[in-house]
């Protein structure tokens, strides 16, 4: 057992199973997952789960195995009503290991229908990494990013990186319309592949718009004739204001969009 000096000066001695002294902890080797429960039904678990393994074995080149018995017998325990599960995948030594936590889901069902207010965040990404196509928890750059954007109230804040290519936000994916399409930027700019944006883009078409990647410029997200965000846990949400710019939040491309991916609060 190693000690480590804790801000008192006095040594703390962990255990070898103890998530303090994984990998996971010291250096954010982990993976997580956020998935929307309804009455005991989790959302795109499938999708989740294959997201975990498949960012595992890029991570690790080892093929991992994660035991969803578990992860079921945790969701069926759940409360009812809407709730949200997390499951953190992370190193531990020699292997991965799984913990299951849930919480209540704290979006307001009148602010996802009124439309979500975004910024611009001060921080630039670095399109060339590899990771930020995948959900580790290398999370604190985008936590704080989000906590600087609800204080100065907004709802949440953009990226771009270094090519000047709008990405994601700090936890969901960006759309804009123009014309007849509607368009996300291509993850080789360094985003992540969101569960809900890869319904979307399966999608040929909604109502009138053609779904497409192209990458999003800070021109075009001015000239947008809509923006959108989506994740997990709110489905395609309208964009009524940018910065100092107003937007139409149209409510029926939202509506049926959810419809067809089947994403139901």
């Amino acid at each position: 057992e190693n000690p480590v000096a804790d801000v008192s000066g006095q040594e703390i001695y962990f255990k070898d199973n103890d998530l303090t002294s994984s990998d996971g902890f010291q250096y954010g080797y982990g993976l997580f997952e956020t998935i929307l429960v309804k009455n005991n039904n989790a959302s795109n678990l499938a999708q989740h789960l294959n997201r975990l393994k498949n960012s595992a074995y890029v991570l690790s080149g080892e093929t991992v195995q994660i035991d969803e018995k578990s992860i079921y017998a945790s969701i069926s325990k759940l409360p009812q009503g809407l709730c949200v599960l997390k499951i953190l995948l992370y190193k531990d030594k020699l292997c991965f290991k799984t913990k299951i936590f849930h919480r209540p889901y704290l979006y307001s069902i009148d602010k996802l229908l009124s439309g979500f207010s975004l910024m611009k965040a001060t921080i630039i990404k670095n399109k060339s990494n590899w990771l930020l196509q995948h959900k580790t928890t290398n999370y604190l750059e985008n936590y704080l990013v989000r906590q600087q954007a609800l204080k100065l109230g907004y709802n949440d804040a953009y990226f771009l990186n270094d090519a000047g290519v709008i990405t994601e936000c700090s936890s969901s994916n960006v759309f804009i319309k123009r014309g007849n399409v509607l368009m996300t930027s291509p993850q080789q700019e360094g985003l992540l592949p969101g569960i809900i944006r890869n319904k979307i883009l399966q999608q040929q078409k909604i109502l009138k718009y053609k779904i497409k990647e192209e990458k999003i410029t800070s021109t075009m997200l001015e000239q947008a004739e809509g923006v959108f965000v989506c994740n997990s846990l709110i489905g395609l949400v309208g964009v009524n204001k940018i910065d100092n710019i107003i937007y139409q939040h149209d409510a029926e491309l939202c509506n049926e969009t959810n419809k067809l991916i089947g994403f139901v609060i």
